[in-house]
This record gives structure tokens, C-alpha cells and sequence, in this order.
């Protein structure tokens, strides 16, 4: 009876999730004593993209793709409802969907 009670709270997911915590925070202490320092000299704290330099010129961004990956939601919302739909469910209904959906989209390609 004793040794089921050890175990149990051995084994216990709390307990588990204690020790992992610690072992990560010891992993992470000794990997931060072990790291080479950070030299702040040259390029190295400089802004870097894509192998090149930065200028200092504000860059404005372009949002179209968030309008395609809007539209790609939409027709897989619409894509995902239209599958899982109800085999007995009424063709109307799946109609007026599809409606609905592509009058969303005209209305967000005129924006």
C-alpha cells in the first residue's frame, strides 16, 4: 500500500512537470554560463534583412496579402462547411451559403 502511494505521487503528472521544470531552468543556467559573451563591436548589432544592410528609409507595407489570405479562410470556411454539411439538409440552405459567401467576396476584391 505504501510503495502504490510513492509511486502514485512519484508518477503524478504535477511531479513530472516540477522536475522538467527544473531540469529545463538547469539546462538553460548552465548553457548561459558555458555561451560565449556578446562582443558589441561592428556590424553585429546592426539591423540585417535578408543579407542586406537597411537603409534608414521608412518602408510602408503592402497589405495584399492579407486580402489573399482573407479570401483563402473564406473558401475554406466555406469549403469545410459545405462538406460536413448534413446529408438530409436542404439544397437551399447550401445554396444561400454559397451566395452569401461570394457576395463577401466581391464586396472585399472592391476594397
Amino acid at each position: 500500500m505504501m510503495n502504490s502511494t510513492i509511486e502514485m505521487v512519484i508518477f503524478s503528472p504535477i511531479t513530472i512537470f516540477l522536475f522538467s521544470l527544473a531540469l529545463g531552468c538547469l539546462i538553460y543556467v548552465f548553457g548561459d554560463k558555458i555561451a560565449p559573451k556578446l562582443k558589441e563591436k561592428g556590424d553585429k548589432l546592426k539591423n540585417y534583412a535578408c543579407g542586406e544592410v537597411l537603409s534608414s528609409k521608412s518602408h510602408k507595407p503592402s497589405y495584399h496579402f492579407f486580402y489573399m489570405a482573407l479570401l483563402f479562410t473564406v473558401f475554406h470556411v466555406g469549403a469545410i462547411y459545405l462538406t460536413t454539411a448534413v446529408v438530409g439538409m436542404s439544397s437551399t440552405l447550401v445554396i444561400i451559403y454559397i451566395s452569401f459567401m461570394l457576395i463577401s467576396i466581391i464586396i472585399l476584391m472592391k476594397r
